[in-house]
């Protein structure tokens, strides 16, 4: 085949297209890449003004306020305390003299039969049947299960809030190291309110928010819904029993 001058020129003009085609390509590729990043970079340059404006060190009134506030805190929890620590004894009281003259088992556990005479319940609250003992076998003028059992619930509560209140101290320790350290924002000190809010008992949250409400409420001697599990089982006992 012989080509002719013509289609030379054509072939030449055809490649000269194709390459400016992809010059043209290359360029357009760049241009938005180049404007991609520049994109990032003031989404970079937005995100560190947040966060500078975010990291802002707190002031020494606002360290002051703080201060308060987490003594304020020890206060009333190292109140709560002492209060919980009252009620624990005249309750461990009680448990103890029922304990010494309650029914033993063979085996060292000791036994509480309920005052209609048909259910027995051993000194951690675990109903016991048949098969372990007969109620018959435990004398009527032993403690009963409805004066036990209600006791030992409201024993396992006050240890729980007893717990609680301890962790919250230790938040509070926490706190004061934080200031200590001289870094806190005002976002730290938001957080951290927040925080040790949210975790309070709801007997200290109330006293720090100003509410008025009565001395510590006396822990019930009821074997209400909320009972541990380890003695949920005895939550069926129909018994109307009186406060503290």
């Amino acid at each position: 085949m012989i080509l002719k001058a013509d289609d030379h020129a054509w072939k030449k003009q055809f490649a000269r297209s194709a390459a400016y085609r992809a010059e043209q390509q290359h360029f357009f590729r760049e241009a938005e890449r180049r404007h991609k990043e520049t994109l990032r970079a003031d989404r970079f340059d937005d995100d560190v003004s947040d966060l500078a404006i975010t990291a802002v060190l707190a002031t020494e009134a606002q360290i002051f306020e703080f201060r308060v506030k987490l003594e304020d805190y020890r206060t009333v929890t190292v109140e709560f305390l002492l209060e919980n620590e009252r009620q624990l004894a005249e309750v461990q009281k009680r448990l103890d003299d029922m304990l010494s003259k309650a029914y033993v088992l063979p085996d060292g556990r000791r036994v509480f039969k309920t005052e209609d005479g048909l259910r027995v319940f051993d000194e951690h609250g675990i109903e016991l049947y048949a098969d372990d003992i007969d109620p018959d076998l435990i004398e009527d003028w032993r403690p009963a299960a409805d004066s036990y059992l209600p006791d030992l619930n409201a024993k396992h509560r006050l240890v729980d809030d007893r717990e609680r209140k301890l962790e919250l101290l230790d938040r509070i320790d926490a706190a004061e190291a934080r200031i200590e350290a001289g870094d806190l924002t005002v976002e730290d000190i938001a957080d951290i309110e927040r925080e040790l809010e949210a975790f309070a008992p709801i007997d200290v949250r109330n006293r720090i928010a100003g509410i008025d409400v009565d001395d510590v409420a006396p822990v019930r001697r009821d074997f209400g819904a909320a009972a541990s599990p380890v003695y949920r089982n005895m939550n069926d006992l129909k018994l109307d029993m009186p406060s503290l």
